[in-house]
């Protein structure tokens, strides 16, 4: 979606629906990494069509929601992965330094 930014294309995305969210956390999943503007759809002009159900879903369960990713392509196999986010006094979001390492064994 890198190559989206700036576009109308970044607005058409994949997304998950908030079925689709509560299987994901069900099957025990609480982080969730995309490289797209958000987990739920992004309607021009408005709010996402369900009312951010897949991010309720996910941020209901206790988990991370992590958007915006570039250059997951250079991720290695099996990566131990480091999310970093900025302290910001009541936000309920912040921007972060994201890094994938694979660690040899």
């Amino acid at each position: 979606m890198g190559r989206a930014r700036g576009t109308d294309a970044y607005f058409d995305h994949p997304y998950l629906t908030g079925d689709a969210a509560a299987r994901v956390v069900a099957a025990g999943v609480r982080t969730v990494g995309l490289d797209a503007l958000s987990l739920d759809e992004t309607v021009a002009g408005g709010g996402p069509a369900d009312g951010f159900a897949a991010h309720l879903e996910v941020l209901g369960a206790g988990g991370v929601i992590v958007e915006n990713l570039r250059d997951l392509g250079a991720v290695p196999e099996d990566p131990v992965v480091s999310v970093l986010p900025l302290r910001l006094a009541g936000a309920d979001g912040a921007p972060v330094r994201a890094v994938a390492f694979r660690v040899e064994r």
